[in-house]
């Protein structure tokens, strides 16, 4: 790996924890939100919120098996195949292939990360929904915990980077062998 794809790395996980690191604070947003509203008696009218925090706890476990899905995706040989599949045939040399499929799976990679984030973020703003239906901050505070420790489970890793971009030199390697046969 040469100092110009170690830079790109660098730069792509800088990205990343930016936009992880802001997800992570509006959740707490989303808690001082709640606790400033039921501090406040805004509103006073509970709703029976027990049928609606059953379906909410119940898509946030979809939403966690959907996150982990998609995770076991950014490492699978499907994932390097179809970036393989969508380069152009022009490149000139061996190194140009390898820059260009690297940065395909770094953006793949990006725009994946941000969507299993999203969805990690999630039950905090369901547990802000049943903190207004009910005003009982104890929803707002059990949803944001699981989507803070959700979050920090799938924080971004410069190692994961680095293993991954290792993982495609070496499926590209092999695939140039088995063309070469």
């Amino acid at each position: 790996m040469d100092d110009r794809q170690i830079l790109n790395i660098g730069r792509k996980c800088m990205i990343l924890q930016f936009i992880w690191f802001s997800l992570l604070t509006t959740i707490v947003m989303y808690v001082i939100v709640a606790w400033l509203v039921v501090k406040s008696d805004i509103l006073t009218a509970r709703a029976p919120v027990g049928i609606i925090s059953s379906v909410l706890i119940i898509l946030s476990a979809g939403l966690a098996t959907a996150q982990l899905l998609l995770r076991t995706f950014l490492s699978d040989d499907k994932l390097f195949s179809r970036i393989i599949a969508r380069m152009p045939d022009n490149l000139s040399d061996e190194m140009e292939a390898d820059d260009c499929a690297s940065h395909m799976f770094l953006a793949n990679h990006m725009s994946l990360s941000i969507v299993i984030w999203v969805m990690g973020e999630a039950p905090a703003i369901f547990g802000l929904v049943l903190t207004f239906l009910s005003v009982n901050i104890r929803y707002v505070a059990g949803f944001a915990l699981y989507s803070i420790l959700n979050m920090f489970f799938f924080r971004p890793r410069r190692g994961d980077f680095e293993d991954q971009l290792g993982s495609l030199k070496r499926y590209l390697a092999v695939r140039e062998q088995e063309s070469r046969k």
